[in-house]
C-alpha cells in the first residue's frame, strides 16, 4: 500500500510539472518516466516483454504478485492447482506471482477468482483521490466562468435599463 501511496504522489508531481511548464514541453523533454514495454526476443528471455521505466510500477507488481502467491500458500494449493483451475499455463501464474507486466489482466482475475479474492478488484480506483482533486479544479474553472458570464450578463442589462426617472 506503501508503494502504491508513493507512486500517487509520484503522478501528481508529473502532473503539477505538466501545469507549470505545459504540456507540450513536458512531452518535448527526454523524460525518464515515460513506460516503454518491448519484446526481448534475445535467447535467454525468448520473448517475453521486457519492462523499461517506471520502476514505482514493478514495484507495485512486484508487491502484488507477492500478495498473490502468499494467498495461494495460506490456502495451501500447489502452483498446479491454481494455474489448472485459473485455466492457465504454470509458467504464467509463476510470472503473476513475480509480478511480470507482460500478463494480461484477465490472467490475474482468474487467479484471484479462483484464491477468492475476485472483489479485491473492485477496490482499484475506488477512492480516487487524485481524480476527485483534478475533477475539483475543473468544477472550480467551470464556476468561475459562469460567474463571469453571469457578473457580465447583469452588468450589461443593468446598463440597458432606464430608471423610471429618465424617460
Amino acid at each position: 500500500m506503501d508503494a502504491l501511496r508513493s507512486g500517487l504522489g509520484e503522478i501528481e508531481g508529473m502532473l503539477n510539472e505538466i501545469r507549470n511548464s505545459g504540456k507540450q514541453d513536458y512531452l518535448n523533454r527526454d523524460h525518464p518516466n515515460f513506460s516503454r514495454i518491448i519484446h526481448d526476443y534475445s535467447a535467454a528471455q525468448k520473448g517475453f516483454v521486457v519492462w523499461k521505466g517506471f520502476p514505482t510500477i514493478q514495484r507495485i507488481l512486484n508487491e502484488l504478485g507477492e500478495n498473490i502467491k502468499l494467498a495461494r500458500l495460506r490456502r495451501k494449493l500447489s502452483a498446479h492447482q491454481v494455474a489448472q483451475r485459473a485455466n492457465i499455463s504454470r509458467p504464467t501464474l509463476l510470472a503473476i506471482e513475480k509480478g511480470s507486466p507482460g500478463v494480461a489482466i484477465s490472467s490475474y482475475a482468474q487467479v484471484l477468482f479462483v484464491l477468492g479474492l475476485e472483489k479485491d478488484l473492485l477496490k482499484v480506483a475506488e477512492d480516487d483521490k487524485l481524480g476527485r482533486k483534478l475533477q475539483d479544479v475543473g468544477l472550480l474553472k467551470q464556476e468561475s466562468k459562469a460567474y463571469y458570464f453571469l457578473r457580465e450578463f447583469y452588468r450589461k442589462s443593468m446598463q440597458t435599463e432606464v430608471s423610471p426617472g429618465q424617460k
